[in-house]
């Protein structure tokens, strides 16, 4: 993807705050991943590890390319196909500027997507935007600036089910609703559903992946970050600012404490206090985690 404008480092680094070695008059118009480089490009290619950074000066280039990256990674030294290198303390964070400005993003048109099913009584905030096939059922509310993500389905039935002997099961209504706040975003193929009685709450500013699962009255605080394919059982609360890892399981009724991490593929089976870091099955400290497995491969190791 390439902008039609360029810019000049040292123009560059003026927007985003950095410093520049090399030569600041050198123009960029795109973005490279460090394997990717093109040929005949004229990119910034951001740099978070050493090994990556020798690749980017022996790349065979014809224009010299912009290295964005900090100063643990940098040496000093400008070598091979790099022309000028950008400092920044945080390049990751320095990255989103940069996209904004060499390839920003298109105005939505339509940000409800002409294959979206919205049923009456749903209610859109201003600037909020529906994908392609996604489905919100009535009693749903949604913020402003929201992401809904293709194929995300909101305020569905949550899995409600009672057993009532004989082999027969008894279904459980849900008649609750979705409360979504503002500048949230939900991606391809997530589904939250709606309460059994009450809202299942989503706060502002949370952003959820793709293929994660929502249980029925699940209570999401402010800032949360949730990874693919994280599944979240029935009436858990999700406090301000935590991060879930990727195919992590919570079980049902479990209170997640503020700021709390939660490692990819755990598996949480009691409430986790405010600013743990667990991984595991069951979900424990890390470092308790890390510790088990070092017992266990030793004790592995005297089988063999």
């Amino acid at each position: 993807m390439k902008n039609m404008s360029e810019i000049s480092v040292k123009k560059l680094c003026e927007i985003i705050g950095a410093q520049y070695h090399g030569d600041s008059s050198i123009k960029v118009d795109t973005i490279y991943a460090s394997d990717e480089i093109n040929i005949n490009g004229k990119g910034v290619v951001p740099v978070y590890y050493k090994k990556s950074l020798d690749i980017v000066e022996t790349a065979s280039v014809e224009n010299p390319l912009v290295v964005l990256t900090d100063s643990h990674i940098f040496s000093g030294v400008i070598k091979g196909s790099v022309g000028a290198v950008i400092l920044h303390e945080n390049p990751r964070a320095a990255l989103v500027t940069i996209m904004d400005v060499l390839l920003p993003a298109k105005n939505v048109e339509c940000p409800v997507h002409e294959t979206a099913v919205i049923e009456s009584g749903a209610v859109i905030g201003e600037g909020t935007v529906v994908g392609p096939g996604a489905v919100i059922y009535a009693g749903s509310q949604i913020g402003k600036n929201c992401v809904i993500g293709p194929n995300a389905v909101i305020g569905y039935e949550g899995f409600g089910f009672l057993p009532a002997g004989g082999g027969e099961v008894i279904k459980v209504r849900q008649v609750g609703g979705v409360v979504i706040g503002d500048n949230v975003e939900i991606g391809a193929g997530t589904c939250v559903d709606r309460g059994t009685v009450g809202n299942t709450v989503i706060g502002d500013n949370t952003k959820i992946d793709n293929l994660v699962q929502v249980g029925h009255n699940v209570k999401i605080g402010i800032g949360v970050i949730i990874a693919a394919q994280a599944g979240i059982a029935g009436s858990c609360v999700i406090d301000d600012g935590v991060m879930i890892g990727g195919q992590v399981g919570i079980g049902d009724h479990i209170t997640i404490g503020k700021h709390v991490m939660i490692a990819g593929k755990s598996g949480v089976t009691k409430s986790v206090k405010p600013k743990e870091i667990v991984a595991g099955y069951p979900a424990m400290p890390r470092w308790q985690w890390l510790k088990s497995i070092a017992v266990l491969k030793k004790l592995a190791g005297k089988n063999q």
